[in-house]
């Protein structure tokens, strides 16, 4: 069975078509900003990424940073300086997210020296299993809960007929519009304390989602 509704991607940045992989709307870092970014990210030794609508782009150097990217897509591209990248030349207004990978303290400092660009830009910043510290900039407004709530509003289905699963922070904007969400058994307690439903590791039967699907069909009867 193929998907035919729109997928929310890229943390909300695009809406896609499932069947086709068309991308049908995206919301885009612009470049002057992702540039500056980018020189930010380069001047504090932080490893810096930038992902498109279809890539992950990357500095052949942080290789050390490359499985954890590979987390989010197995589409790497390699180059030798991302911020002088051709592909900015080619399409400049490409940068869906930026993020920069490094030491804790220089992470924070790196928030700081952005922080002018807030009103166009949404930046968080969050540890990983590693210690390495992530600064994640999208463009402002861009989350998986305003995208969910578009496509919803395009489709006219009420939010209270809406059912989201997640497992980490990324996931709470959707938790905050959808009727019901369900927080994944490994997800974070701030995560789990903000849906309607946390699943628990032993009640798995079919997998989590499964189970999420399962007892939300039952409460809507």
């Amino acid at each position: 069975m193929q998907l035919d509704t729109p997928l929310v991607c890229a943390d909300g940045g695009v809406l896609a078509c499932g069947a086709t992989q068309r991308v049908l709307r995206r919301h885009f870092v612009h470049s002057e900003i992702a540039e500056h970014v980018l020189e930010t990210f380069r001047t504090a030794a932080l490893a810096s990424c930038v992902m498109t609508d279809d890539v992950i782009h990357v500095c052949r150097d942080d290789e050390v940073h490359h499985r954890y990217l590979r987390g989010w897509s197995h589409s790497l591209t390699l180059h030798h300086d991302v911020r002088s990248a051709v592909i900015w030349s080619e399409e400049p207004e490409a940068a869906i997210m930026l993020v920069g990978i490094g030491d804790p303290a220089t992470a924070d400092a790196v928030v700081q020296t952005l922080a002018p660009h807030v009103p166009k830009v949404d930046i968080i910043s969050f540890d990983t299993s590693t210690g390495a510290r992530v600064v994640r900039v999208m463009a402002r407004g861009a989350s998986k809960g305003a995208a969910l709530s578009d496509l919803a509003n395009d489709l006219e289905i009420d939010a209270a007929h809406v059912a989201v699963a997640g497992d980490w922070l990324n996931d709470l904007s959707m938790f905050a519009f959808a009727g019901r969400s369900f927080a994944m058994p490994h997800a974070p307690p701030e995560v789990r304390a903000a849906a309607t439903h946390a699943l628990e590791h032993d009640v798995a039967r079919h997998g989590a989602f499964a189970d999420a699907l399962e007892q939300w069909l039952l409460e809507m009867g």
